[in-house]
């Protein structure tokens, strides 16, 4: 039998689990009519496919030479199904040796051979492989491109996805290949989201599509989503990847014995979780394992509910829980399986067995962690094997990535040096010949003595810290392994932010310099990370103006089809800046409204919550509505008042419900209603906007709503008098005042002290400041009595920099004095005298009593008529 069209789309269409593998290879090798097949292409190309066979030997066999484009492409598909064998061979090897998986570009141009094939084929090949050819194409193109999460192999991840359908097979081995490129570099690159849209598109296609999608493809797609899930920063996120991965096995119709192997699987994934284990918002760690294990235990079946209580009764035996809280863990598990008739005897036995010795030592110092040497859940073994039918090729090989961080055995404590002369706090595994205990070392020490050392108020402390820190930094940064030098470069931002802290920009930016160098020939993610933020550093601190614009400029080239979670942080507060930094117009509108839509895509992605993302998004959206106004862009307004009413916390506090109504709301209302001048979208979209703040208005409760009234009050005073200067402030004092009063009954300290009040701060300052630019004496005294007897500057975040500004002002015999209205005066040297301090105003202090005094007197002629 020759090559043929149905032969080729059934080689596309082998199933990914072995055990079906190898059963149809068989079918395969039969032929239609049962007779062996004894074409040698068809035969090699079956050999390709084959786990049992030497791929080094297939690969070595002659073949005659294609004569028509159906043997060329058997070629074409066997030789990328062997580049791909060998690639994985490589990348053993490289892993061996401490050096991190790599792509196959030569699998890239035979892909891309494969597809022009196809399409200048279609006669000879049939619309049906050649549909088929372009999907196997798209789909190892994806899989061994550079950059996994790029839009340009996702768009080819989509095209092999949505060439599944029940009448044309999809090439799902090489879709394993592509979605197992994808889930690691998620990882790597902080981008859950993307795995999240990637595999929610293919629930799509399974839902919606037409077709359904694979069992086993579903399955490895499952097996990889525990990646994703453990390695989160996001818990929230992380259960949601778990929940969706589960999702997709029910759609599939997983057999329930593989399907609950992965629901246990995607359990455990989800309690190695960092950020599951630190949040407190999260709850207490053990808590969430209950409720999970709960879930499952109710809802698998009777070999999926005792391997479920036998790993995660071991894995909290492991952990060091006191061993009440074990105990009671384990009783509500075993009471749930026992309720639905599904515990096995031997895992009964085993939990009575534990809480026996568990018992024994609840009353001694000896650490329950200790117990788990003598303390085990045995399980019948009936599910979760790979010797018991789960399918090894496409589970996730923990072997792969040796040197993941166990935060729960960071040591806390510096260690002993292994040779003399070595700082305190290395361990010892730094300097050992195998480069997996180096790395691991290196992973351990993160969140060690020395890694929260250099964040110590103790000088000695941090000395010593920053040492340790140096040391593995240099030893793994010159490491001529991958992996150690990955584990490494967290020590040197560790140092940086260290150094920061304490304001040494000097140490800092030396260090930015240090790194930056050290780095520049790396390409690993984590080298390439720690070097970008280097250059960010640098930019935002070094006094030299040129370094700092070749910093800059080496940020906007790192940024450059780079989609890591950094890079979309980074890249949002890059183009506020430039935005910031625009003249006044249409263009600065439009790139501050990117810059809006940026921070908005950012907000999940800072893995450390380092930004106020919440904050900057409600602060910029109110002012890109003005600026949009200004320009006449409504559509722009629109867009900011929609981000801004999705971004509102529940409940709104007042200091936003006061920007809600005095700003956004108000500037909606004045685009102009006819829709031939503004366009109909637009003015749907604006009344549907004034509807919903005005719903959002009505809702608030009422001590943030009577502190937004007083805010309003303010803030139209302001602009009276910025309208009329000689218009009177005297209510303006007055609506502070009462929002002032009511600022310590906002619900929660957070509103007090960083929104309402810092609003209403912020507002009052804005007001001074527009006063000084008129040079009008009485107007300044009155806002400064505004500022001061009402207490907001203890709620601004420059307010004590502002009083020692005042101060200084106040021995300014050509400032405050210069008021025509003494009593104002008087008042305010009054306000202004308790707020003196030495440390800060020392050197206007002479001048500031002397004009106090003055004022005071009342001198004739010391006050100029205005």
């Amino acid at each position: 039998m020759a090559v043929t069209s149905d032969f080729l789309i059934s080689w596309l269409d082998l199933p990914v689990d072995r055990a079906d593998l190898t059963e149809a290879l068989a079918g395969l090798r039969r032929g239609p009519d049962g007779s062996p097949v004894m074409d040698p292409v068809a035969n090699w190309l079956i050999d390709t496919a084959d786990p049992d066979r030497d791929q080094s030997e297939v690969a070595g066999t002659e073949l005659p030479d294609p004569t028509d484009a159906l043997s060329a492409a058997a070629r074409l598909i066997g030789r990328v199904q062997l580049l791909d064998h060998a690639n994985q061979a490589e990348n053993h090897q490289r892993l061996e040796k401490g050096s991190l998986p790599r792509p196959s570009f030569k699998i890239l141009s035979e892909a891309s051979d494969l597809v022009s094939l196809a399409r200048d084929h279609v006669d000879t090949l049939g619309p049906d492989l050649s549909h088929a050819l372009e999907a196997a194409s798209a789909a190892a193109q994806a899989a061994h491109t550079l950059e996994p999460v790029s839009t340009a192999s996702r768009k080819m991840l989509r095209e092999a996805v949505d060439a599944m359908s029940a009448d044309r097979p999809a090439p799902r081995r090489w879709l394993v290949w592509s979605f197992e490129a994808l889930a690691r570099r998620t990882v790597t690159a902080g981008r859950p989201d993307i795995w999240q849209e990637e595999v929610g598109y293919l629930i799509s296609r399974c839902t919606a599509g037409g077709g359904g999608c694979p069992p086993d493809l579903a399955q490895a797609v499952a097996a990889f989503a525990s990646m994703v899930v453990a390695s989160d920063p996001r818990w929230e996120r992380a259960e949601r990847t778990s929940d969706q991965a589960e999702m997709l096995l029910d759609l599939a119709s997983v057999p329930t014995e593989g399907a609950d192997g992965e629901r246990l699987r995607l359990a455990l994934a989800y309690f190695r979780n960092p950020d599951l284990q630190t949040d407190p918002e999260a709850g207490p760690w053990i808590d969430n394992v209950d409720r999970k294990v709960l879930d499952l235990v109710g809802r698998l079946d009777e070999n999926g509910v005792n391997s479920t209580i036998a790993d995660c009764g071991n894995m909290i035996l492991s952990v060091g829980l006191p061993p009440e809280r074990v105990i009671r863990s384990l009783q509500e598990w075993g009471a749930a399986a026992q309720r639905r008739d599904m515990l096995d005897l031997s895992v009964a036995s085993s939990i009575d067995d534990v809480i026996r010795k568990l018992h024994e030592v609840a009353g001694d110092t000896e650490d329950t962690a200790d117990t788990a040497d003598t303390a085990e859940i045995q399980d019948p073994g009936e599910t979760g094997d790979a010797e018991d039918g789960q399918n090894t090729e496409v589970t996730p090989d923990a072997a792969r990535t040796p040197w993941t961080p166990d935060l729960a055995d960071s040591p806390h404590r510096p260690s002993e040096p292994v040779l003399p002369g070595k700082p305190q706090g290395v361990p010892t595994g730094l300097y050992s010949d195998d480069f997996n205990v180096r790395a691991q070392a290196l992973a351990d020490a993160r969140g060690g003595w020395a890694f929260n050392g250099v964040l110590s108020s103790d000088d000695r402390e941090f000395q010593a810290a920053v040492t340790a820190c140096a040391e593995m930094y240099e030893r793994g940064v010159h490491d001529d392994t991958e992996v150690v030098r990955e584990q490494s470069v967290i020590y040197a931002r560790r140092i940086i932010s260290g150094f920061h802290r304490r304001g040494d920009t000097q140490e800092c930016d030396r260090w930015c310099r240090k790194v930056i160098d050290e780095t520049a020939h790396l390409s690993t993610p984590r080298c390439v990370r720690a070097r970008f933020l280097a250059l960010w550093d640098l930019a935002m601190t070094s006094d030299n103006e040129q370094e700092r614009a070749r910093a800059l400029s080496d940020v906007g080239s790192a940024l450059n089809n780079n989609y890591s979670d950094y890079a979309a942080c980074y890249g949002a507060m890059l183009t506020r800046q430039r935005a910031a930094e625009m003249p006044p117009g249409p263009e600065r509108v439009v790139e501050k409204v990117r810059a809006l839509d940026q921070m908005v895509f950012a907000e999940p992605l800072d893995e450390w919550e380092e930004t106020d993302w919440r904050g900057l998004i409600l602060a910029n959206a109110p002012e890109i509505i003005n600026d949009a106004r200004q320009v006449g862009d409504a559509a722009a307004m629109v867009h900011c008042a929609s981000v801004f009413l999705d971004w509102l916390e529940e409940p709104v506090r007042g200091g936003n419900l006061h920007v809600l109504n005095y700003q956004v709301r108000r500037q909606l209302q004045v685009i102009p209603a006819d829709p031939a001048q503004t366009g109909a979208r637009v003015v749907e979209r604006r009344d549907a906007l004034v509807a919903r703040a005005t719903a959002v208005l009505d809702a608030a409760e009422p001590l943030p709503r009577a502190f937004a009234g007083a805010a309003d009050r303010f803030a139209g005073e302001a602009d009276r008098w910025r309208a009329d200067h000689s218009h009177n402030l005297s209510a303006a004092r007055t609506a502070v005042t009462e929002a002032t009063r009511i600022l310590p009954d906002l619900e929660g300290e957070q509103d007090t002290e960083f929104d309402s009040g810092g609003f209403l701060a912020e507002e009052v300052r804005n007001l001074m400041n527009d006063i000084m630019e008129t040079d009008d004496a009485t107007a300044l005294v009155m806002a400064t009595i505004i500022y001061l007897e009402s207490g907001v500057y203890r709620y601004d975040d420059i307010g004590w920099s502002m009083v020692g500004g005042l101060v200084n002002a106040g021995a300014d015999p050509a400032a405050f004095i210069t008021c025509r209205d003494r009593d104002l005066v008087l008042e305010l040297y009054s306000l202004l005298e308790p707020l003196v301090d030495e440390g800060r105003d020392g050197a206007s202090i002479p001048g500031f009593r002397r004009m106090s005094k003055a004022a005071s007197r009342r001198a004739k002629g010391m006050f100029r008529r205005r």
